[in-house]
């Protein structure tokens, strides 16, 4: 029976003909408590692409890694969920999985941190979050440059990378030789 329902909630394309993801959320809980935690975590990661915003969801996300005693992706779901959470502020449907009362960003650190997320991993999980920005930052800096410079400096400097790519080659090719004794 739960197969079945767990089917029809991962294999239907329509989200229209989807119950609510309040429901969802409940039925993941469930499978967890049935020891289904594998299911529950498709159950999760079909509303993580449907809603991310949702913060009993990342709640969840941690709790059913814990229950595999995966605590990598447990340090992964916090990241994430808090990184999703903050860039929509205030979430209207955030709710604490107990109280059901409003749940903002700021206290979802609370809430991981019973899962062993303890400030130096919440600060390590931010500082890589601004470092991923800072790169993506540069790499978008180096993209409008290139556009500025026009065509004729993206063909030069294709070429350049090519050239590039064929001395690499080269002195692998050698390095090759080399240790092969040749």
């Amino acid at each position: 029976m739960m197969q079945e329902v767990l089917r029809a909630f991962t294999e239907v394309k329509d989200q229209e003909l989807l119950p609510c993801i309040d429901f969802r959320l409940q039925t993941a809980k469930l499978l967890m408590e049935l020891g289904l935690i594998d299911d529950a975590i498709k159950v999760l990661q079909q509303i993580e692409h449907e809603n991310n915003s949702i913060a009993e969801l990342w709640y969840l996300f941690c709790f059913a890694y814990r229950l595999k005693g995966e605590e990598e992706a447990v340090q992964e779901a916090a990241r994430r969920g808090i990184k999703y959470l903050k860039t929509v502020g205030g979430v209207e449907q955030a709710r604490h999985p107990v109280t059901g009362e409003d749940l903002l960003p700021e206290h979802f650190h609370d809430v991981v941190q019973g899962f062993g997320v303890g400030d130096g991993a919440m600060r390590e999980m931010e500082a890589n979050d601004r470092l991923e920005e800072a790169e993506q930052m540069e790499n978008l800096i180096k993209i409008r440059e290139r556009l500025q410079k026009g065509p004729d400096h993206m063909e030069e400097e294709q070429a350049e990378q090519e050239q590039e790519q064929e001395q690499e080659e080269e002195e692998e090719s050698m390095k090759d030789v080399s240790e092969s004794g040749g």
